[in-house]
């Protein structure tokens, strides 16, 4: 998923630590998601017609995570330091070895005036490494993403960045 440090700073965000990302979770599903790993990077990218390959940092794991509904924020081991003027990348990825099932999961999302998310997926059961690793099967593009919520720093203060109003969907 992309996101334009040009949104980021409109709602207030300077160069500074993010330390955890949610998802507002409208819909759990019953299967976790095996593998999981969420990822972040700073990119000159202004849209997401294919996969950004800019060193990505693992900030989030998870051996088998099945969210709640709700805003599910997740902590990261290590904080992601945004320079303030990098678009950021943000890469979530699981899979199951086990299960061919479909996961009907759903979360909120905004529409953006950009490709800003892209998704590949398996129809076979892979684990997350292998998924993970995968850019070009059943290959999509959308102009919508997952609305995030962040612990990051605000112009004025440090705080939980989550406000419904001002969230940047990714």
């Amino acid at each position: 998923h992309l996101i334009l440090a040009s949104e980021l700073t409109a709602l207030g965000m300077y160069a500074g630590n993010i330390s955890a990302l949610g998802l507002n979770i409208t819909a759990i599903g019953t299967l976790p998601m095996l593998d999981f790993s969420l990822k972040i990077g700073s990119t000159t990218a202004t849209s997401l017609t294919s996969f950004v390959t800019t060193p990505l940092t693992q900030v989030y794991t998870n051996a088998s995570y099945l969210p709640v509904t709700g805003v599910n924020m997740m902590n990261f081991t290590a904080p992601f330091y945004w320079d303030g003027v990098s678009n950021l990348v943000i890469e979530i990825c699981h899979g199951n070895p086990a299960s061919t099932a479909t996961m009907s999961r759903t979360c909120q999302v905004d529409n953006t005036t950009f490709i800003s998310s892209i998704h590949t997926h398996k129809t076979v059961a892979t684990a997350g490494t292998a998924q993970c690793s995968d850019n070009t099967t059943n290959l999509l593009t959308y102009s919508l993403r997952p609305r995030f919520y962040f612990t990051a720093a605000l112009a004025t203060s440090n705080f939980v960045w989550n406000d419904g109003a001002s969230n940047i969907g990714s």
